[in-house]
Parts: structure tokens; sequence; C-alpha cells
């Protein structure tokens, strides 16, 4: 989703965001406030960007991970 918002020029990067190891990246969807934060690997790590966050002003977090291989038939990406 980060690389979609920079190649395409519709997110920009936030220079106030407060977590030093990743960016936020800001868009609107149907003029609603969306900030992306990428590349948040371990759940320990994406726990503390969870509270960054939410000390930032976040009223809704939806957290998208990968589980791996899901079916042995499938093509690892």
């Amino acid at each position: 989703m980060v690389h979609y918002l920079q190649q395409t020029g519709r997110g920009r990067r936030s220079e106030s965001w407060a977590c030093y190891h990743t960016d936020l990246w800001q868009t609107e969807v149907t003029s609603i406030p969306v900030g992306v934060v990428g590349n948040a690997v371990g759940a320990p790590f994406a726990v503390l960007v969870a509270k960054e966050l939410f000390a930032s002003g976040c009223a809704f977090l939806v957290s998208v991970t990968s589980a791996g291989q899901l079916d042995p038939v499938m093509t690892l990406p």
C-alpha cells in the first residue's frame, strides 16, 4: 500500500510522525483522512506502532499482516 501511495503520488509522507523507525503516509478516502504505516514486522513492533498511532490521534486501526503459506499448493511470494 505504501509503495502504491508513493508511486501514484496519492499519498504524502507525514513530517510530524513520531515513530522514527517507520514512515506514516497520509491520503484521503472519500474525504476521510487515512494514514498508512508499512513494514511494521513482528508483533512487539506492531504494538509499538499502534501505540504511537493512538497517541497521535488515531481513532480506528486496521492491521493487515501476513500469515505465511495458507495452502501448500499455492506458491509463496
